[in-house]
């Protein structure tokens, strides 16, 4: 699908906020609210737009520990075994699968260092992966 200029407004505005609405968008894009709604329409059916989500602020419903869990496979043909083992895992929120060195990066979130260190030990049976790390995240800026 080709996109216009008026697309990539709308997807950057969506971006900033998926609850503005259709008139907000109109006006700010100087269309009809129907029209705002055919275009965001038109780019769910194409899949360009695949999901609506919300961001919360974890640390204000108990999860004060977010962390970088970086993991090494024992082969490269064992990264999809180790994907869906993470896919278990409630407290581990994107798994993203990288080209090169490391294999695998997961953002984990969890309430205290307890529960981190049962996840971790948790993931440390996986027998396809061959080693990981973890960084905790001191600061997310947008």
């Amino acid at each position: 699908m080709f996109l216009d200029l008026i697309d990539i407004q709308i997807l950057d505005l969506l971006s900033e906020n998926a609850r503005l609405r259709l008139t907000e968008m109109g006006e700010k894009l100087e269309l009809t609210p129907a029209a705002v709604k055919y275009r965001i329409q038109r780019l769910i059916e194409t899949g360009i737009i695949y999901k609506f989500t919300i961001q919360i602020d974890r640390k204000k419903v108990g999860y004060d520990i977010l962390a970088l869990l970086i993991i090494y496979a024992i082969a490269k043909t064992q990264i999809g075994s180790i994907v869906t083992h993470l896919k278990q895992f409630p407290e581990i929120l994107k798994i993203t699968t990288l080209m090169g060195d490391p294999d695998i990066v997961s953002e984990i979130s969890v309430t205290n260092m307890n529960n981190f260190i049962e996840l971790l030990k948790k993931i440390s049976k996986i027998d396809e992966i061959q080693t990981f790390k973890t960084w905790f995240v001191m600061d997310i800026i947008h």
